[in-house]
């Protein structure tokens, strides 16, 4: 994310796009909305917290960068 924000700085990205999956959800129970990103939500493997994590670090740019 620090690389692509400083091509972005220099003019040489445009825009970043990021496909999420419901992994994301990890073991939460019900209907999981977008916004819903992080509810204290356990995972079931490894995989499903990498992809909750690497969501969280998109979000965090996308807010304050």
């Amino acid at each position: 994310m620090d690389f692509a924000m400083k091509c972005k700085e220099s003019g040489a990205l445009e825009s970043l796009h990021h496909i999420s999956t419901v992994g994301i959800a990890g073991n939460h129970g019900g209907t999981f909305f977008e916004k819903d990103l992080d509810v204290n939500q356990d995972f079931n493997n490894a995989y499903e917290q990498s992809k909750f994590e690497t969501e969280k670090l998109v979000d965090e740019y996308r807010l304050n960068g």
